[in-house]
């Protein structure tokens, strides 16, 4: 008896709280809303008041929603939807309009054969770079880039770190990549030590080789900075950049170095002939253009 008393008890609570959810559902004006859109009464409602009470928490993070960083719902920047086929109610997580616009924004991924750079880059633009309080130096280099769009071989940006290179040669191959071209954006001592490492899967390495040489766009991230050898020199970067040069394929690089530099640092094996050999190529490819100024990084801080 005290078991069923306990049960009876139970079901009452529960009951109560049903009609407390029904009564909120049938005054809610998003709930009423929905219904006259599925062309459904309240013999619908009741039969789904859990689901239309899920649906409605929903609505309600989302209403009170500060941004994705924020985001309080089960599944980040995805809001549940609700939909009426055949009379069965289809339950969906759909991207928010602030996720949806930031999947826009990131469309273009799917462009790139190598991308070495974190997800939020993906939202960078030439566009979207201000020129407001920039340097005239800045501006050059910017305008540089942007008239290297239309003509045949790239630039070679090169000056201390921290100047904003990267940030702008980012930029320009997202821009690249949104109009379907296949780009490759590398930062060449990852891709070296990570093509030391694979030296046991030769067909990785000729993937990788294969998307340096035959992508649309190719940018060539802190060039210098890599362990460099004679291997990395004749092996690497050597038959990618006299493939691209042979086949008037646009590349862009970027470097801490100036071109004189580079010279010098190619040739850890004495050999300038074939340091030289590689700063043809680049000289071909590339306009050098210098980015002087003070560290972003430093101001940033």
């Amino acid at each position: 008896m005290k078991r069923m008393e306990i049960h009876a008890e139970m079901d009452e609570t529960t009951r109560q709280a049903r009609e407390a959810l029904l009564e909120k559902l049938r005054n809610d004006p998003r709930i009423i809303r929905f219904l006259q859109t599925e062309k459904q009464d309240g013999q619908f409602l009741e039969q789904n008041a859990g689901a239309m009470g899920r649906y409605l928490d929903s609505l309600d993070r989302c209403s009170r929603c500060r941004g994705l960083e924020f985001c309080r719902q089960p599944m980040k920047g995805r809001g549940l939807a609700m939909h009426v086929v055949d009379g069965i109610l289809e339950e969906t997580y759909v991207p928010c309009r602030r996720q949806q616009a930031v999947m826009d924004l990131r469309r273009h991924r799917s462009s790139y054969r190598i991308f070495h750079g974190d997800p939020g880059d993906l939202e960078l633009s030439m566009k979207s770079i201000s020129m407001e309080g920039e340097t005239p130096e800045y501006m050059c280099s910017y305008i540089a880039a942007m008239q290297s769009v239309d003509k045949p071989g790239g630039i070679f940006l090169y000056g201390q770190p921290g100047t904003g290179k990267t940030y702008l040669l980012t930029a320009l191959a997202n821009d690249f990549a949104r109009q379907g071209l296949k780009v490759s954006f590398v930062k060449v001592p990852l891709f070296v030590q990570d093509f030391r490492q694979s030296l046991e899967d030769p067909e990785y390495r000729q993937d990788m080789l294969g998307h340096l040489k035959f992508s649309d766009v190719v940018v060539l991230d802190d060039l210098g900075s890599e362990g460099i050898s004679k291997w990395t020199r004749d092996d690497i970067l050597f038959p990618v950049l006299d493939y691209r040069m042979q086949n008037g394929k646009k590349t862009y690089f970027s470097s801490n170095y100036t071109p004189e530099e580079l010279l010098e640092k190619y040739q850890p094996d004495g050999d300038r002939v074939a340091s030289l050999r590689l700063q043809e190529r680049i000289r071909s490819l590339a306009q050098p253009v210098k980015m002087t100024g003070s560290s972003r990084r430093n101001s940033a801080a």
